[in-house]
């Protein structure tokens, strides 16, 4: 009687899922997906918003390169600016004061050595002496005179000296000169040069003595460095 039940208990168990078979596995709900697709789109948005912020650094960053370096130009060219103004001024300063110097040479402003028997002729960085004419009184015996450069340039460019010659032997004197040379002082050995400085240039000093017993009378004072003599003249005067 038993067996007539055991085809009902196979269906019940068919029917339950009793037969140990493995349940299949649930598809996505709509909400799941929903939910993927919105973090999905956070994480865009949040790698966007990145790499905006990082754009923007970026070109700050360059912005602040480009106006510390229109900064620096401009303290470049306010620098050259400055320095180009002091060497006008400067230069502008130099011409006038080399300008007041020949002026004062030409006119023989510059005073005398008078009675006393020493002094001292200043040149400087132009074609000029400080005094037109020099006045010794017979007595002194011996004048002193001292040629002082006050310029700053070396001999070989603009050196001077002081040579005392016959107003009428001057021109042979200085056409003599060259070929004798800066080693002679552009000075030549000739007995026509009465007295004669060295050759002098930027802060040195030169001092000779000049006997008078021979002298009477007026006599040129010049100087021969190549080019100077035509402009640089004075007269020496001895005084009975």
């Amino acid at each position: 009687m038993r067996y007539l039940y055991l085809p009902l208990l196979l269906l019940i168990a068919l029917l339950t899922g009793c037969g140990g078979a493995e349940k299949p596995a649930e598809a996505p709900t709509e909400s799941t997906a929903e939910d993927m697709a919105q973090e999905t789109e956070a994480a865009v948005e949040n790698i966007v918003e990145v790499a905006e912020e990082q754009a923007e650094a970026a070109v700050d960053g360059a912005q602040d390169a480009m106006a510390d370096a229109a900064d620096s130009a401009q303290d470049v060219a306010d620098a050259v600016t400055g320095a180009a103004s002091a060497v006008a001024e400067g230069a502008k300063d130099a011409v006038a004061d080399a300008g007041q110097e020949m002026a004062d040479a030409m006119s023989g402003s510059a005073s005398s050595g008078g009675g006393d028997c020493a002094f001292t002729v200043e040149v400087g960085d132009t074609l000029a002496y400080n005094v037109k004419e020099i006045s010794f009184p017979k007595s002194c015996g011996t004048a002193t005179i001292t040629l002082t450069h006050t310029g700053s340039m070396m001999k070989n460019v603009m050196g001077h000296n002081w040579v005392l010659v016959e107003e009428a032997d001057k021109q042979d004197i200085a056409n003599a000169a060259l070929g004798a040379g800066p080693g002679a002082n552009y000075v030549p050995d000739d007995e026509r040069v009465i007295a004669a400085t060295e050759l002098v240039g930027g802060g040195e000093s030169s001092t000779i003595e000049v006997p008078l017993a021979d002298l009477e009378g007026s006599y040129t004072f010049m100087c021969t460095f190549p080019g100077h003599w035509a402009v640089m003249q004075g007269t020496l005067k001895i005084e009975a």
